[in-house]
């Protein structure tokens, strides 16, 4: 991708190899600077990459080369654009050029790039990971390179999905519940009750389960008002012959799971 060069840009040759480790004691008030900075860097938990203008890294702190695998020196000497070392594959075996990075399309206008991908293990294991990037100007404005933030998200990945399956498990015990219940009260209303009431009762049923379909759908963070309404009068809209019966009118708002299930009830009642 290029770029104008008002200025020298940052450089992957020899003569960075170590860009934040060059200066020699005796620099006096710019080594000091130089050894703190590093000293925060290197005790940083997130993972920071410094590239070039050409996507070649040229400094990685001890967390990026913890994530990775591999070492600033041993980065430096391979002599190509990162994405080549730590993001060349997708999870399914294809390859993945650099055209098709998220990360590397931060390098030549994305303030704040955000996302996920995945990286590839110096040992060839595949591990999510989010990742911040931005390109870095010079005094003039343009674009010289890019730093980039990357945490490793297995945790956070594997305890979502944890919580998707007890959710669906959840679902599916509250479902067989609810079926169970329905098949006792048929049984027990059978020739003993009016249809007007097993209406009534079968209604708030379907409520119920209207109203936890839509929980479920947003993991019982809460539900949608206007969605929590729509599910409900659904099954009557259908089968109304006068569409204008029902007029729904106001801002959505956000409920609280036990309120959802509330209104939904509140619904069926005569």
């Amino acid at each position: 991708m290029p770029v104008p060069n008002s200025r020298q840009p940052l450089q992957s040759n020899a003569a960075a190899i170590m860009p934040l480790a060059s200066l020699r004691e005796g620099s006096g008030q710019l080594f000091e600077t130089e050894r703190r900075l590093n000293a925060v860097l290197n005790n940083a938990s997130v993972s920071i990459f410094l590239m070039d203008d050409r996507q070649h890294c040229i400094y990685m702190n001890r967390a990026a080369e913890a994530l990775t695998g591999w070492t600033l020196a041993e980065v430096l000497a391979r002599d190509c654009p990162l994405h080549d070392i730590v993001h060349h594959t997708y999870p399914d075996g294809r390859p993945f050029p650099l055209e098709e990075c998220a990360i590397d399309r931060a390098f030549p206008e994305n303030n704040q790039e955000r996302g996920e991908e995945v990286f590839v293990h110096r040992d060839g294991h595949f591990f999510p990971v989010g990742f911040t990037a931005s390109p870095i100007r010079d005094d003039a404005t343009n674009i010289i390179g890019t730093i980039i933030e990357v945490r490793d998200i297995s945790e956070e990945k594997a305890a979502v999905e944890r919580q998707r399956l007890l959710i669906n498990e959840l679902n599916h015990r509250v479902k067989n519940t609810l079926a169970t219940v329905q098949s006792i009260a048929a049984q027990t209303f059978r020739g003993q009750t009016d249809q007007a009431v097993r209406a009534v009762f079968d209604a708030r049923m379907a409520a119920l389960s209207t109203a936890h379909n839509v929980l479920v759908e947003d993991n019982w963070k809460g539900a949608s008002l206007s969605q929590v309404i729509e599910r409900a009068l659904a099954p009557h809209l259908l089968a109304e012959v006068d569409i204008n019966r029902f007029r729904v009118r106001g801002p959505d708002a956000r409920l609280h799971p036990k309120v959802a299930v509330t209104l939904a009830m509140a619904l069926h009642e005569p």
